[in-house]
C-alpha cells in the first residue's frame, strides 16, 4: 500500500472522495475531536489503492468537499464513490455475484463488527429496517454476522442535489443495503486490516447514463414531502412470513379484569410460551367482548391474536 501522502498528492485529476486520517476504524471519540479534518483525495488511484485506504489503513471517508475541512451543508460538492453497507442482511458471496458489483464495484471490505454474534433487534432497527431485512436478521440471531461494504466508482461527479435520489434508485438494485446510507454528508468509517478486503481490477466506472437513470428512478420512488425510503414510506401494512402485521406504536392494553397495562411492561414481565398467554381486549378496534390473546414468543416478541376478525399483530 502506498504511503497516504502519495495518494493525496496534488493532481489535475478530479477529487474522488474526502478522507480523515485522524479517524481510524469506528472511533467516535476521534471523530468528535477531528470532525473538521476531512481532505479531498486527488490523483489517479487504482481500485486497489482506494480499497487500501478504507479496508487496510481504515480511514474514515465521505463525499467530495468544496474545500477541505467540514463535511456538512454547503461544503458538500458531490460524490464519485457510492458506498453501500450490508448489516448481516446479505452475504459476501451473494454480493460478489451481483451484476452491478461485477461490472462497477471497485471492491468490498468487511466492517468492524463482522463476525460478531447477531443480537436481537433494537427498537431503532425495528422502526427503520425494511421488513425483508428484518426477517433475515431475525433468522440469524446468535450466528456470526456478515457485515461489509461495497464501493462503486462513478464516471463523473454526481452533484450534491442528486445524491439522495441516486441512492434511492440504487437501493432498488440492492434491496438488502442499509437505507440510511443516502445522506450527502454521510460518513463511512473504515476498518483497519479488515478481515476481508477485496478489489475488483476489472470494474469500470458507473456510466453517467446509468447514474442519471438511477437518479430518475429514485426521484419517482421518493414521494414529495417524505424523503425516507424505508418501509414506512409505502403506507402498506407490513406482514411477516407467518402473516403477523408489524405494529410499531406502543399501546395501552386493557385486560379482562378491567386493569390496564402497556406493551412495554408486557414485554418485560411476560414469560414466553402458550401457557402464559394473556386474554385481553383488542387495542385496535371497539371490543366489548374480549376475544384477543397476547403471547410472548421464545425470541421475546410480543404478538396478539384477535380471533373475532381474525387478525394477528406483532410488536418487536
Amino acid at each position: 500500500m502506498d504511503a497516504f501522502s502519495t495518494i493525496t498528492r496534488p493532481s489535475s485529476e478530479p477529487s474522488l472522495f474526502s478522507v480523515n486520517e485522524q479517524v481510524v476504524g469506528k472511533n467516535l471519540q476521534a471523530l468528535a475531536q477531528h470532525n473538521n479534518g476531512f481532505i479531498n483525495v486527488e490523483g489517479p488511484l487504482t481500485n486497489a489503492q482506494i480499497m487500501g485506504v478504507v479496508g487496510e489503513l481504515g480511514f474514515a471517508t465521505s463525499s467530495v468537499l468544496r474545500q477541505s475541512g467540514c463535511r456538512q451543508g454547503r461544503n458538500i460538492k458531490g460524490i464519485r464513490l457510492a458506498q453501500l453497507d450490508f448489516d448481516n442482511t446479505w452475504s459476501i458471496a451473494e454480493a460478489l455475484r451481483h451484476d452491478i458489483y461485477m461490472q462497477a464495484g471497485i471492491g468490498l471490505h468487511t466492517t468492524d463488527s463482522h463476525g460478531q454474534p447477531q443480537k436481537h433487534l433494537t427498537p431503532l432497527q425495528i422502526q427503520t429496517l425494511p421488513l425483508e431485512q428484518m426477517e433475515v436478521v431475525e433468522s440469524r440471531i446468535g450466528e456470526p454476522m456478515e457485515r461489509f461494504r461495497i464501493i462503486l466508482r462513478l464516471e463523473e461527479l454526481l452533484p450534491e442535489a442528486q445524491i439522495a435520489d441516486f441512492y434511492s434508485g440504487l437501493f432498488l438494485c440492492f434491496p438488502m443495503a442499509d437505507r440510511s446510507c443516502k445522506d450527502s454528508a454521510r460518513l463511512f468509517f473504515g476498518c483497519k486490516d479488515a478481515a476481508v478486503c477485496l478489489d475488483n481490477p476489472d470494474a469500470i466506472p458507473l456510466p453517467v447514463e446509468v447514474v442519471q437513470e438511477l437518479v430518475a428512478i429514485g426521484r419517482q420512488q421518493r414521494p414529495s414531502g417524505h424523503r425516507n425510503p424505508g418501509r414506512q414510506a409505502s403506507g402498506i401494512p407490513h406482514r411477516t412470513s407467518k402473516g403477523y402485521q408489524i405494529v410499531g406504536q406502543h399501546l395501552p392494553i386493557r385486560l379482562t379484569d378491567g386493569t390496564h397495562t402497556t406493551t412495554d411492561a408486557l414485554m418485560e414481565s411476560m414469560s414466553a410460551g402458550y401457557a402464559n398467554r394473556l386474554p385481553c381486549f383488542s387495542p385496535f378496534r371497539q371490543d366489548n367482548h374480549p376475544s384477543c390473546f397476547l403471547q410472548l414468543d421464545d425470541a421475546g416478541h410480543l404478538y396478539l391474536y384477535d380471533s373475532a376478525i381474525p387478525a394477528k399483530y406483532m410488536w418487536l
